[in-house]
């Protein structure tokens, strides 16, 4: 089993959580403001997106609690036989630009925030976030070579299911609904 966990940050504000011009930008244009893919504990629960908020900038793995549970977060699940969970890990492997190796050492000894990514990861895209996708002026286009948390995660589902979005134009909120369609 794989869970889409997705930031309801207008929730999360009223819970106390910290305000975020970025996450507030998102919000103008989708209830959820982050889409995170965890995998189950075969993998150590680890998740993985790109993000530019904890520093990474990139692709990456990172060990999340989600202590603040559904004050801050919905979680929906993604069923999965191993094998399509191994699919999807190589895929998020592909665009962290770390091996499959790497990412098992790592999950041996890594704690709550630690994070994995190369240095070829594929980099968030910080321009076609605030120019195109948040202001929805087309001014500029998403980059081709560049991702937003839920385009990753998107990216990474399709690697194992056929799931009907598209990667480059949905939002955060788009990707969960996608995800209850097709298995709620």
């Amino acid at each position: 089993m794989n869970w889409l966990m997705s930031y309801n940050y207008a929730r999360a504000r009223k819970y106390g959580a910290d305000f975020s011009l970025v996450s507030w930008l998102i919000n103008q244009v989708s209830d959820d403001t982050h889409s995170e893919l965890q995998f189950d504990k075969l993998w150590n629960c680890v998740s993985f997106s790109c993000t530019n908020a904890d520093g990474a900038g990139c692709c990456r793995f990172k060990m999340i609690g989600y202590s603040n549970g559904l004050a801050y977060w919905d979680r929906d699940e993604i069923p999965c036989t191993p094998e399509k969970q191994l699919q999807r890990i190589v895929k998020a492997c592909e665009l962290a630009d770390v091996s499959l190796k790497q990412l098992q050492n790592w999950l041996k000894t890594a704690k709550h925030g630690d994070l994995l990514y190369g240095k070829n990861a594929v980099k968030y895209d910080l321009i076609g976030t605030a120019l195109s996708f948040i202001s929805r002026l087309d001014i500029v286009k998403s980059s081709r070579t560049k991702m937003r948390c839920n385009e990753a995660c998107t990216v990474v589902i399709q690697a194992s299911d056929a799931l009907e979005i598209d990667p480059e134009t949905s939002t955060p909120s788009d990707l969960r609904q996608a995800v209850r369609n097709k298995w709620s």
